[in-house]
């Protein structure tokens, strides 16, 4: 069994609660051994009518059932946790003297804001006698920094301590930090199992023109690099998610830790109170290490252009957590009949939740294969499945050592 939580932004016209109906994470019957359970699930309302159904706005709890018999230990030839920039913690989740936690590349690790609005990703245990720090252990903020509960002794973002009740503070005395940063939104930290800094950046796209983000976790058995591969697996898109149609340019272009690609396919999405629309869409991807997914794609049917994230970040050597994402920009021209008349503004309010719940949808499909695959070190693969052998030689550099099997594999 898969435990999944549920996470999402409320942008600034999502209001009140709601329950079942079409809330369950998709429309009709879920396969067999499927369930998403939807208690204590805020839901947002948008100006049309029965469309706070397919969108989720605030916090709660699902339950999949994939029937999974193992975790992801020991299905994968290669660590848990890779090296790069992974996800932590929504921006407007972190306020100033706000200490969050949660179980973070296999550490309990929290974060918070000091009053000059920088933030500190840093392990959950105080360096003098090991009491830990988190909210819920008693760690408190005071005045931007971050207090211990066992003998006040105080540390600030840079992971110094700063004074104790009692004598100067030892200099010794440090947190152990994760290097961190702050973009459209997303608070990622960056692992490195030796302690070095990074030597990449990810990239901050330009937000003008765009929608609120709209934001949902999974929590999922599987490994970071088997999301990632998803999306350079084109055969399963047709037969997995039905699209037609589905090829990509040839074009893959690697930088060092980016790997960029494109795709394009059709798809018939039945939107919920609306009818089937039948959607062909364009889509650039740029993939920055294992935990950093993002896929720019044009829709002239949708009549919008939208951006979605896709944040894999592990948590305890077993689960994956897994943000997805998304906005949009109305195109000036096609569109949803009837919905290009609106207004470009309300017309972007209407579409984005209808974007989410295809992605999320689409999502879903997946779980059921991630959570009881095994990994083939040696796949034997055709020439419908894309670059998936020179992806797998892109993912080498994030773990301490190339994997001598993964490397064989392929050349």
């Amino acid at each position: 069994m898969a435990t999944t939580r549920a996470e999402t932004r409320t942008s600034s016209w999502c209001r009140g609660r709601t329950s079942g109906g079409l809330l369950k994470g998709r429309v009709g019957p879920p396969r067999a051994g499927f369930h998403i359970d939807t208690r204590r699930r805020r839901i947002c309302r948008c100006g049309v009518a029965g469309l706070a159904s397919i969108a989720c706005c605030g916090w709660g709890v699902e339950e999949v059932n994939s029937g999974a018999v193992n975790g992801a230990n020991g299905r994968f030839p290669f660590t848990p946790f890779p090296r790069g920039w992974f996800f932590f913690e929504l921006s407007m989740n972190l306020p100033v003297g706000r200490l969050v936690s949660r179980q973070w590349l296999g550490q309990p690790a929290i974060a918070w804001r000091d009053e000059g609005g920088r933030v500190c990703i840093a392990n959950a245990y105080c360096p003098h006698l090991g009491a830990k720090l988190a909210p819920e252990s008693g760690g408190t903020v005071r005045n931007g920094n971050l207090v211990c509960s066992f003998h006040g002794f105080t540390y600030d973002t840079t992971g110094a301590c700063v004074s104790t009740p009692f004598v100067e503070p030892n200099p010794a005395c440090r947190l152990r930090v994760f290097p961190c940063e702050e973009i459209n939104g997303f608070v990622f930290g960056y692992f490195d199992e030796r302690g070095t800094e990074p030597g990449w950046r990810l990239p901050d796209m330009d937000e003008a023109g765009w929608t609120e983000t709209l934001t949902h976790v999974y929590s999922v058995r599987t490994h970071p690099q088997e999301t990632s591969e998803n999306v350079i697996d084109l055969s399963h898109l047709s037969f997995l998610h039905g699209f037609d149609g589905v090829a990509h340019s040839g074009k893959i272009d690697i930088d060092g830790p980016c790997f960029k690609t494109d795709f394009r396919f059709d798809g018939r999405y039945n939107y919920p109170l609306l009818r089937r629309v039948e959607n062909e869409l364009e889509a650039e991807v740029q993939i920055w290490g294992l935990g950093f997914l993002f896929v720019d794609t044009v829709s002239k049917s949708l009549g919008a252009r939208t951006r979605n994230w896709f944040l894999a970040t592990p948590v305890d050597g077993d689960r994956v957590d897994i943000l997805v994402s998304a906005k949009v920009q109305a195109l000036n021209d096609g569109g949803i009949k009837g919905l290009n008349r609106l207004p470009r503004r309300l017309r972007e309010r209407v579409m984005l939740p209808l974007v989410m719940y295809e992605f999320k949808k689409n999502i879903e499909n997946d779980f059921m294969i991630w959570e009881n695959k095994t990994y083939r070190e040696y796949p034997l693969l055709n020439e419908a499945d894309g670059e998936i052998l020179k992806f797998r030689r892109y993912c080498t550099q994030f773990y301490p050592e190339p994997d001598q099997g993964l490397t064989s594999a392929s050349t």
